[in-house]
């Protein structure tokens, strides 16, 4: 009698995962600046980045199609470790980072990702010099305690 209801019967399987002990550092974050938002080919990046903890500071590079590089720490500068409530200069004084575009392209749309974790982490041995976006993504998720920051840029002919 009246209007008929329907009824659905649904099963559903969960994963979840077990809360630990760890608990996240709230104060624990960087900021970072670029001297210029958009180069021309050839033209030198500079990078200040502040920390408000002890850390190591990894900066990859994310490029379109889904590659990304590792430009900091490199052979020449190990560990980039940074002081609490300190900064740290990427290139260091002396040396030079210039920046160039993709040829195929009028322009180059990039990213700097910076990641920033209490102990050091060697993401070259990891990952390679070279790699993808998605493999850098898959590994930091994996890490609890960090600190991230992004800054786009473009790069033109």
């Amino acid at each position: 009698d009246g209007i008929p209801i329907n009824v659905y019967r649904v099963k559903i399987k969960v994963d979840v995962k077990e809360d630990s002990a760890f608990k996240k550092d709230t104060l624990f974050s960087i900021k970072a600046e670029i001297n210029k938002n958009s180069f021309v080919t050839g033209e030198k990046a500079e990078i200040k980045i502040f920390a408000t903890k002890k850390s190591y500071i990894t900066i990859f590079n994310f490029y379109e199609k889904n590659s990304s590089d590792i430009i900091f720490p490199n052979e020449f500068e190990k560990t980039g470790e940074i002081s609490e409530n300190g900064y740290l200069c990427y290139p260091n004084k002396g040396t030079s980072f210039e920046l160039y575009w993709h040829k195929k392209k009028k322009e180059s749309k990039e990213i700097f990702y910076i990641v920033a974790l209490k102990e050091f982490v060697d993401f070259r041995k990891m990952l390679g010099e070279k790699t993808t976006i998605e493999e850098v993504n898959r590994v930091i998720a994996d890490i609890d305690d960090k600190a991230e920051y992004m800054m786009g840029y473009v790069v033109r002919d």
